[in-house]
């Protein structure tokens, strides 16, 4: 038998699909910016061009030059 966290994640991942059958795009899109969380205040902001695609880089004093996540 599952735990309750288990099931949790189970019914939101039904729930995340269910949506995303009867969302656009532009739905989704917003329900992301609904959910962001506001950056650090030290947070650095810049835009940057990966292969043709402009992107947004996000750095912290604590971020290792030699990592990214894409």
């Amino acid at each position: 038998m599952l735990g309750d966290k288990a099931m949790a994640m189970i019914a939101h991942m039904r729930e995340s699909k269910r949506l995303r059958a009867i969302s656009t795009l532009q739905d989704m899109r917003q329900r992301q910016r609904d959910n962001a969380r506001p950056l650090p205040m030290d947070a650095e902001k810049s835009v940057i061009e990966i292969k043709g695609v402009e992107v947004e880089r996000i750095t912290l004093p604590s971020s290792r030059p030699d990592s990214a996540l894409i």
